[in-house]
């Protein structure tokens, strides 16, 4: 058989070990290979420095004492540590002297090296493999022997190595020394004789283990606990300031003491021949054999002890054995009882024989243990107790160990059960805290004196009858009305606080419905967490009643930090002195189980008779519970954040603070937790102090020791787990692994398997309240094998789904203001905005504003944006503005404004705003360059409202226009990269009718009508295009232009030039100069000659851009030429399924010379009609639902390259699809978002907004087979949100959550507390989300 064994706790990452300090497997955190995968290089450089500074350390000479004979000797122990020195080697000096003087020579060379040789050690295995790499290199070459018959072997690394190096130092130091059966005479001129050593193994063991014990604390000490000056360089395994090397040095010496006692110091071998203590050594291989096992046995007294005291950060007690003097003092119940709680844990990892795994302490010890126990408890039951018996001293687990001969890495044990017992490995922790203990050695086997230590230990059962009295006034007539109500409480411990018996009673007085009202209740519950809120009193035993009456437990204050011990002392007390004759009675109720009787009253802190009526300020500070921040003690706002959200989860709370915590005698983190949430539910506080229990989480994970900026998340997590440890019924997990066999199983039924494998590995009320299983289906894409896991977390991680990309584009928008008109109102219903007979001088009917409107456009996969996205997005931008805009109104209202007043007028428009409707038509959208669109701003019928009135203008199929022409005016002077594009003034549409009733005329430009022919379309039709675009070229042009008076200087300092995006520019007349600049150019032309002169100097260029379908645009090209009128040419059409409907987009350019002629806006500048930079700044938020989210992370994924997953079908890893749903939901459910991705240098956070509900319903997201598990309901409310804003290392944690007693939303800012009047919490910067199935709400306390 093979075990392994090792010191406590190890050296591997600080979260890893400290969380197992009371939890670790001796033989697998302490091994060299262990040490070795965990060590990081600041531990490796710091303690090298410690080496180097350890070797160029010199001292000088000081006076040792060897067993009381002075010698001067290398200062190799501090002198601060002198006096320590002489107390340790005071026992072993009254051992009969050695006037030996080449004796002592010996042993202090001998030890002088050992200590070098231990120089900066700090009690990690991965020190002594890296200071003596050749050594421990060696042990590793060498082949492991057979284990000899019945025993059990344990493989000790750390011990092996240093075993090794001390073998080999005393090896060394006996190759020049004789051993002499008689003592060589003074005179002798013999160099054999000079030379020799002539000691009984007792007198050697006594010399070397005195010299030994002079060095102990010098080894802790120069391991980097204590530098001289201050100045040395402290291990990341050491604390600053060592507080315990005394007690260390304490149990070595009585270790070492008891070894020579039982005369271990003398090898198996040799005992027979050294049964004489007067039998001097007579050879230099028994000697040397005798030096090796004493310093083997005394390096396990003090090597385990260093290195568990060293890396555990939190305060201990000292050992039992070493505070005789106080131990009078020592609180027997509670001590009795942790050994009872760790005695009755039990390890779930069992051997083929159903032995479970624990760790081997001496019987004979234990039996030492038993009888101080019973001795201690005679001893308290006396009327009058005096000093409890003295302590059994440390546990010597090294003396049932035999070392192999060849490998010192091998301990065998002999299988006899009668000289061990394997007790559970949190009772073996709990030794080393009180007593101390050796080498920690791990296997299977029985305890069986388990029943007498339980029975021994067992504390006395109690049963606290606490009754809750409160006064309230009737309503009817003003009367005070007494209530009481009794409860029994069967959970509390002698050394239950009355804070505690308060919680236990208020939880059993609320699991019975209709003992008193919600308001009560939660009075009470305010009161019990508040301070000076309860006056406790005491009425005597269940049976035995104080004849005086009830007393106060307290003098002062409320009493909530009495013990019960402390109320059954008083009570015996005042039955001794008031009632003699009842002490018989006492004892005999108290023999046995106990009865206590306490009394509950609402202390009225006012002042007033009112007593303990209900006041004003009981039922404010009841209303004010929960509303309570938390202080920040340097970057701890994540901590705050997730505290707030937790503790109002009404299950988590009352769960917690109802819990017996007497009962978990190692528990430091949760009962601070149970004093936060008690300082925050009094409400008598607006803040509450969160710097202890940062300081405990701190010193038990590493990562949170620190005031950096941490992950809320990762606290939740580590936080629950905690807990969980803290109050686990359990000494050691066996988890259930995946077999071969579980294909054959039905999934549900294998989903049970391992979740109540589970729970019976996490005996705390954490697991099913918190955690929830997952399914995960792993399927190889190669051979199609499938593997299902079932994995238990305490958060539910979620995807957030990345929302579609968004393109930010400028729009330069000719927008159109139509009046009511007969002829074109049809055509516009009929599918077209912009009807080719309209008359470009419009007069009143139309005006015409030239805006830019910037507008975000979801981006389709293949890089493109939909033409419809791009109108949709321009019309309800034009929309809600023209709708608000005055002068937009007023145009719509006929003029008839100036004779209306001022409210008829706010009336009418309200009721014209009602009524506008936009279509709009977007030109084209390149790649690069500027977009081109049009809008019509016309009223709906008089009896269509926004609401009523149909969608917006779709083109379908039938009704698409069959062409589109677009008018341009460009300054032919300026230089542009697209020659035909200027600045947009005018729009036709064609119906498809348009060829027939139009035929061409003999007059028309043969050229023209030729250039716009395309081998698709009809010639007639193209023809009739041809026909319009001419006339209305130079319409437009007559109509827009203006010539320049010749008398005019400076002809471009009355417009603005318009930049533009694409290289082109236009030009707008700004408003001051508007009305100038068209007066004096009408007077210096004459409309006639205008047009004449026009129609010579315009130059007209067209061009077709594409012919695409009405349903979708895609992005286009412009491939062909620019062509003026003389020669029309036209670029190569998209080609389109027959089935679709067809326009054919013509943009037709009129180039004038500015030298000559100026563009006349006729109103179209940006700020006509209050049309200015709409939407220019407007940039939409990202946002995605938490739907979406839970979808995607559920959605199947694949896993290749690295992340490959191994096929146990095709042996190799394959790519594999992965499928991950929800199979079990707890009560509260913690929903975090992956917001942040680390890189190697950085990290990235997704900032996307994800809406959430207040409730939701998780049965969508669950797996299918799951069907029937969901007992309890899949509703799910919403309790607590952590928000989080800036960066990951720059950031800042709030959060906001849903009390209880107010009823509302409150939002927590560390010390700030604030109710939200908002009936949701917001989504903006939501990290965490915490629900609460709905069926587990409990009551409003």
């Amino acid at each position: 058989m093979s075990s392994e064994g090792a010191l406590s706790s190890g050296d591997a990452m600080e979260e890893m070990e400290l969380k197992e300090r009371n939890h670790s497997i001796e033989g697998s955190s302490f091994t060299a290979t262990t040490r070795d995968s965990f060590a990081s290089a600041e531990e490796d450089s710091t303690a090298s420095q410690v080496n180097e500074e350890a070797c160029m350390a010199t001292g000088k000479p000081r006076t040792i004492t060897w067993n009381g004979t002075a010698t001067t000797a290398h200062d190799y122990t501090a002198a601060s540590t002198a006096e320590t020195d002489d107390e340790e080697n005071a026992a072993v000096a009254a051992q009969p002297q050695l006037p030996l003087d080449r004796l002592q020579a010996y042993i202090q060379a001998l030890v002088g090296n050992i200590l070098e040789s231990l120089r900066g050690f700090d009690g990690s295995i991965t020190w002594l493999k890296r200071s003596h790499s050749a050594i421990a290199a060696h042990l590793d070459g060498i082949n492991a022997g057979a284990v000899p018959a019945a025993t059990e072997e344990f493989s000790v690394a750390w011990f092996g190595i240093a075993s090794a190096v001390l073998h080999d130092l005393i090896q060394e130091s006996v190759a020049d020394i004789f051993a002499l059966a008689t003592p060589p005479l003074l005179s002798s001129e013999n160099e054999e004789s000079a030379r020799g050593l002539c000691v009984t193994p007792h007198e050697l063991s006594v010399a070397f283990v005195s010299g030994l014990q002079s060095i102990v604390s010098e080894v802790m000490n120069d391991g980097g606990c204590h530098g001289s000056g201050g100045s040395h360089h402290f291990s990341r395994y050491s604390l600053r300031s060592f507080a315990h090397v005394k007690e260390i040095s304490e149990m070595s010496r009585r270790l070492m003491e008891e070894h020579l006692t039982q005369g271990a110091h003398v090898p198996h071998a040799l005992r027979n021949k050294y049964s004489d203590d007067t039998t001097p050594i007579d050879c230099k291989e028994d000697l040397c054999s005798i030096l090796q096992s004493t310093a083997d046995a005394w390096v396990c007294s003090f090597f385990p002890a260093y290195q568990q005291r060293s890396r555990n950060p939190t305060e201990v007690a000292p050992f039992l054995w070493g505070e005789e003097e106080d131990a009078s003092r020592l609180n027997l119940e509670l001590f009795f009882y942790c050994l009872y709680f760790a005695c009755q844990q039990r390890s779930l990892m069992q051997n083929r024989e159903a032995l479970p795994r624990g760790v081997v302490v001496p019987t004979a010890w234990m039996e030492q243990l038993l009888r101080w126990s019973t001795q201690a408890k005679e001893q308290h039951c006396l009327a009058s107790p005096g000093p409890h018996p003295p302590f059994p001293g440390p546990i010597d687990t090294f003396a049932l160990m035999t070392v192999s001969p060849h490998d010192p890495r091998r301990h065998w044990l002999s299988l006899d059960s009668e000289r061990y017992q394997v007790i559970p490995e949190t009772l073996y922790n709990s030794f080393f805290d009180f007593f101390g203990t050796g080498p920690k050695y791990v296997m299977y086997g029985a305890f069986p004196l388990r029943e007498r230590c339980l029975l021994m230990w067992k504390p006395l059962p109690l049963t606290v009858f606490t009754t809750f009295e409160w006064w309230e006034r009737n309503e009817s007539d003003g009367a005070l009305d007494k209530y009481s109500v009794e409860v029994p409480v069967e959970e509390a411990l002698l050394h239950s606080d009355m804070r505690e018996v308060c919680h236990l009673a208020w939880g059993v007085m609320r699991e019975e419905e209709g003992m008193m009202s919600d308001k009560v209740a939660r009075v009470w519950f305010a009161a019990i967490n508040g301070t000076d809120t309860v006056r406790i009193c005491c009425k005597g035993l269940y049976m035995l009643s104080v004849k005086t009456g009830p007393f106060t437990i307290a003098e002062r204050g409320d009493g909530m930090d009495v013990t019960v011990q402390e109320i059954l002392q008083q009570l015996r007390r005042r039955i001794e002195q008031y009632m003699p004759e009842s002490v018989e009675e006492w004892r005999l109720q108290t023999s046995g189980k106990v009865l206590l009787s306490l009394v509950l009253t609402l202390n009225n802190t006012n002042g007033d008779d009112g007593g303990g009526e209900i006041t004003r300020t009981m039922e404010v500070a009841a209303h004010q519970c929960g509303v309570c921040g938390l202080t920040n003690v340097g970057n701890t706002c994540y901590m705050n954040s997730a505290l707030q959200c937790l503790s109002n989860l009404t299950s988590f709370r009352t769960k917690l603070l109802t819990l017996p915590i007497s009962h978990f005698s190692q528990a430091v983190i949760t009962p601070l937790l149970i004093r936060l949430l008690t300082t925050m539910w009094s409400g008598q506080h607006s803040f509450a102090e969160t710097r202890e229990l940062k300081e405990q989480i701190g010193m038990r994970v590493k990562r949170f020791s620190g005031y950096q900026q941490q992950d809320a998340n990762e606290f939740i997590e580590v936080l629950l787990d905690h807990l969980s440890e803290e109050i686990n019924l359990l000494s050691e997990r066996c988890y259930r692994q995946r077999e071969d066999s579980d294909k054959a199983i039905a999934t549900q039924e294998l989903s049970t398997i391992f979740w109540s494998n589970f729970l019976e590995n996490n005996k705390s009320f954490i697991p099913p309240l918190f955690f929830h299983q997952s399914k995960t289906v792993f399927t190889c894409l190669t051979c199609g094998e499938c593997s299902t896991v079932f994995d238990n977390n305490v958060t539910l991680s979620v995807s957030i789904k990345d929302p579609p990309q968004r393109r930010a584009m400028s729009v330069d928008v000719m927008v159109e203001l139509s009046k009511s008109d007969d002829a074109a109102e049809p055509v516009s219903h009929s599918g077209f905005m912009a009807p080719l007979f309209r008359p470009v001088k419009g007069g009143t009917a139309r005006a015409h504003a030239l805006v830019t409107l910037k507008v975000h456009v979801l981006v389709q996969p293949d890089n493109t944006v939909r033409e419809q996205e791009v109108e949709e997005a321009l019309r309800q931008l034009l929309l809600s503005n023209a709708s608000a805009s005055r002068e937009v109104l007023r145009f719509f209202l006929d003029g008839s404004a100036d004779e209306m007043t001022a409210e008829e007028e706010k009336q009418r428009a309200r009721s014209v705003a009602a009524r506008v409707q936009v279509d709009v038509r977007v030109m084209d959208i390149p790649d690069h360059g500027r977009v081109f669109a049009w809008a019509r701003c016309y009223l709906a019928s008089a009896d269509l409202s926004v609401a009523s009135a149909p969608p917006p203008t779709t083109v379908g199929a039938a009704g698409a226009p069959a062409a589109r022409v677009w008018y341009f005016m460009k300054d032919a002077p300026l230089p542009s990269t697209t020659a035909i594009i200027g600045t947009p003034v005018w729009i036709d549409e064609f119906p498809a009718s348009y060829g027939a009733e139009h035929p061409q005329p003999a007059a028309v430009d043969a050229a023209d009508a030729e250039g716009l022919v395309l081998a698709s379309e009809p010639r007639d039709c193209m023809t009739a295009y041809a026909e319009h675009i001419r006339p209305r070229s130079l319409e437009v042009a007559t109509a827009l232009l203006q010539r320049v008076p010749e008398d005019e200087t400076d002809e471009v300092a009355l417009f603005t030039p318009t930049e533009t995006l694409s290289g082109g520019a236009g030009y707008v007349t700004p408003p001051s100069h508007k009305h100038e600049a068209k007066g004096k150019l009408a007077s210096a032309n004459d409309a006639g000659a205008a047009a004449a002169s026009i129609e010579r100097d315009i130059k007209i260029v067209q061009r077709i851009l594409r012919k695409s379908t009405t349903a979708s645009v895609t992005k286009t090209t412009s491939t062909g030429d620019d062509i003026n009128t003389d020669a029309t040419g036209s670029e190569a059409c998209e080609k389109a399924p027959a089935s679709t409907a067809l326009t054919t987009t013509i943009v037709v350019c009129i180039q004038y010379d500015s030298a000559k002629y100026q563009l006349v806006t006729d109103g179209r500048s940006s700020d006509a009609f209050g049309l200015r930079g709409v939407g220019s700044d407007i940039t939409p938020e990202v946002k995605c639902s938490l739907h979406e989210c839970l979808s995607h992370s559920m959605q199947p994924d694949l896993l290749r390259g690295e992340d490959a997953w191994f096929c146990s079908r095709c042996k190799e890893f394959r790519e594999t699809k992965v499928h991950r749903t929800l199979f079990r939901l707890p009560p509260c459910l913690i929903v975090s978002f992956k917001r942040f991705k680390m890189h190697t240098y950085s990290a990235d956070k997704k900032n996307t907004t994800v809406q959430f509900p207040s409730e939701l319903d998780f049965a969508p997201y669950l797996d299918p087979e799951s069907a029937g598990l969901q007992t309890e309901g899949t509703k799910y409310r919403l309790r607590g949100v952590v928000y989080h804003t800036g960066s990951l290392s720059f950031g800042h944690y709030t959060a906001a959550a849903f009390n209880d007693s107010v009823k509302k939303w409150v939002y927590y800012n560390d010390t700030h507390a604030t109710i939200d009047s908002c009936d949701a919490p917001a989504p903006n910067g939501a990290y965490i989300l915490c629900f609460e199935r709905v069926e587990a709400t409990a009551s409003p306390a």
